[in-house]
């Protein structure tokens, strides 16, 4: 297996994981599911409660504009 593949591999297992475990914590499997896959694997999935949160907590106002909308996007999808 080329080390690309391996790389992207490792990428979905890092996702998967980050699923599992907001699936545990939040309780909210499309909110989880969205975040997961389309944040940058960097973000740390116990952020996603506060990012995801109606006050917006401080880890969502140090996310981009481009992570800001897919994370206002996957709450609006999961409601």
């Amino acid at each position: 297996m080329s080390q690309f593949k391996q790389a992207l591999a490792a990428v979905d297992a890092i996702k998967h994981r980050k699923n599992l475990q907001c699936v545990i914590a939040i309780a909210n499997r499309a909110l989880c599911g969205c975040l997961s896959w389309k944040l940058p694997v960097n973000i740390y999935f116990r952020s996603y409660a506060s990012i995801a949160s109606q006050e917006k907590g401080l880890e969502y106002g140090q996310l981009s504009a481009a992570d800001k909308t897919i994370v206002d996007q996957c709450v609006s999808d999961s409601r």
